[in-house]
C-alpha cells in the first residue's frame, strides 16, 4: 500500500467526495494564425457568487410562492437535480493569473489558487458579446467573443486554497494531496470556506476558524462540508440559488474577465408560482413551481 494511502484526508476525501476526472490540455500560441485559442474543451470557472432576483412580473391568474415556505425549499432543492464536485485550479506569475491547465504539479516560488465547489446546481446558458485582447500573442490583437455559455446556477460550499509553492513537482492537484505537501512545509497560504447561497443559524455554527494551510485546517473544512451537507434539508436551513460558475471555452485571463464582467452585468431571476390542484402526482395538494431565467419587464 502506498503510504499517501493512509493519510487522513484521504480517507476523509473518500468518504465525502467521488473526484471528478478532469481532463488538462496544454497551452498552444500559434502565431502564424494570430490565435491564443487552448482548445475547444470547456473549462469550469468559479465565480463570487452572484444574486438571483424573484421577478416582480406575475399575470393576474398567478399566485406568488412564499420563499420562506417549506414548499418553496423542497421544490428548489428538486429543480437543482444535479450533485457534483468541480475543481478549478490556477497559476499565477507575479500579479497575472496565466490560467495554466495542467496536471498538478508545482513550481517552487509560483502562486497558485485551488478552488474546490461541493453544488447542487440547475445548469442554464447565456449568450455574451464583446470583444477582448487576447493575452500571449499580441497585446494589439482583438479577438471578438460571441458565444452562448454554461452557467451555473445553485448552491453548495467552497474550499479556496491560495498557496506559494516552496518546492517543485509536489502534486497539489487537490485538498488531499495540498494536505500533504502543507504537511511537509512545501506550500505556504490561506484556506478559506464559504457556503454559496445556504445560511440559517446552525450552519453558521459548524464553521470554525481556518486560516493557515495545514492537515488540520483541511481536516476542518472537509469536515465543515460534511456537516452542511447533512444539514441542508434541516427545517432551520435557508436555501436561496446563487449564479457561482460558468464555462469558458479558453484559459485566457482576458476573456475570462470579459465573461465575468457580461454576466455580472446580467440580472438573472426566477418565478416561483403557487400551482393549485395540479400537482406532478395528480394530488388535491397545491405545489410550487419555478421558472427559472424569468423575464422582468422593469428591467
Amino acid at each position: 500500500m502506498n503510504k499517501n494511502d493512509k493519510h487522513p484526508l484521504y480517507r476523509a476525501s473518500i468518504t465525502l467526495f467521488i473526484m471528478p476526472l478532469i481532463i488538462f490540455t496544454t497551452i498552444g500560441c500559434n502565431q502564424n494564425k494570430q490565435d491564443c485559442r487552448i482548445s475547444s474543451q470547456y473549462y469550469y470557472q468559479p465565480l463570487n457568487p452572484m444574486t438571483v432576483w424573484v421577478t416582480p412580473d406575475y399575470d393576474d391568474d398567478e399566485e406568488a410562492a412564499n420563499l420562506s415556505s417549506d414548499e418553496f425549499k423542497d421544490t428548489l432543492l428538486r429543480d437543482l437535480d444535479t450533485d457534483t464536485v468541480r475543481i478549478s485550479l490556477d497559476d499565477f506569475q507575479g500579479n497575472t493569473s496565466i490560467k495554466t491547465s495542467f496536471g498538478g504539479a508545482s513550481v517552487k516560488g509560483r502562486s497558485y489558487t485551488l478552488i474546490v465547489d461541493y453544488i447542487k446546481y440547475f445548469a442554464g446558458a447565456k449568450d455574451v458579446n464583446f470583444e477582448y485582447n487576447t493575452c500571449y500573442c499580441d497585446p494589439n490583437l482583438v479577438l471578438p467573443f460571441n458565444e452562448r455559455i454554461p452557467i451555473y446556477l445553485g448552491v453548495g460550499l467552497r474550499v479556496r486554497a491560495e498557496f506559494e509553492a516552496l518546492k517543485s513537482g509536489i502534486d497539489i492537484s487537490g485538498l488531499p494531496a495540498l494536505s500533504i505537501a502543507a504537511s511537509s512545509n512545501h506550500v505556504n497560504g490561506r484556506l478559506t470556506v464559504q457556503t454559496l447561497g445556504i445560511s440559517g443559524p446552525e450552519i453558521t455554527d459548524t464553521f470554525p476558524i481556518i486560516s493557515d494551510i495545514s492537515v488540520s485546517s483541511m481536516q476542518n473544512a472537509l469536515q465543515v462540508l460534511a456537516s452542511v451537507k447533512a444539514k441542508l434539508y434541516d427545517k432551520s436551513t435557508v436555501v436561496f440559488p446563487k449564479l457561482i460558475a460558468f464555462e469558458t471555452p479558453e484559459k485566457d485571463p482576458a476573456l475570462i474577465k470579459g465573461i465575468t464582467k457580461e454576466l455580472y452585468a446580467k440580472d438573472l431571476y426566477i418565478k416561483p408560482t403557487i400551482n393549485r390542484n395540479k400537482t406532478p402526482l395528480n394530488l388535491e395538494d397545491d405545489y410550487v413551481e419555478i421558472l427559472w431565467f424569468a423575464e422582468n419587464s422593469e428591467k
